[in-house]
């Protein structure tokens, strides 16, 4: 199955899904997907595939939850719906951008605890900068007065003894 940020019609994707879960296991129909979802009209996905029914914020939760998508894909699948059924040019556009936003394909990663550390205050990144700059030299009032809003020796030279080792 393809990735949900490949698709700018959800339609498309939910016939893309249904296809591969199809193919792939012989109890998947129309019926178990709409239990699923806890849709009582079994043709329900169908219909919204074909073209013939839109869904509603509440349905769309529902599927969200029945195609296990996870928070990003839930969300891009959100936007994906509006984009499809939006009535004017300017919420098409709209959505359109947010769409591809999703697509940029930047890299998640997990931050290690030395990283989480340098981002945990406001003013590490610009320390770190500022100790390039000037001609350092354990100087930690000088840098620490470069900063506005000036921020304690103290603070300055925890953050560069951590952060800078």
């Amino acid at each position: 199955m393809e990735s949900i940020f490949k698709f700018i019609d959800y339609r498309r994707f939910l016939e893309q899904y249904y296809t591969d879960k199809k193919k792939n296991s012989r109890y998947f129909s129309y019926r178990y997907f709409a239990t699923k979802t806890g849709i009582n009209s079994p043709s329900f996905l169908k219909h919204v595939i074909d073209g013939k029914r839109n869904l509603t914020d509440s349905v769309v939760e529902k599927f969200c939850v029945a195609l296990n998508l996870n928070k990003k894909e839930s969300l891009y699948f959100r936007h994906l719906v509006l984009f499809n059924q939006a009535k004017t040019s300017i919420e098409k556009q709209e959505h359109y951008t947010l769409l591809r936003t999703f697509c940029m394909n930047v890299k998640e990663s997990v931050l290690g605890e030395k990283q989480l550390k340098y981002f945990d205050t406001w003013y590490s990144v610009i320390l770190r900068e500022l100790v390039c700059l000037y001609n350092f030299k354990d100087d930690y009032k000088m840098i620490s007065q470069a900063i506005i809003p000036n921020i304690t020796i103290a603070e300055t030279k925890t953050s560069i003894n951590t952060n800078m080792n």
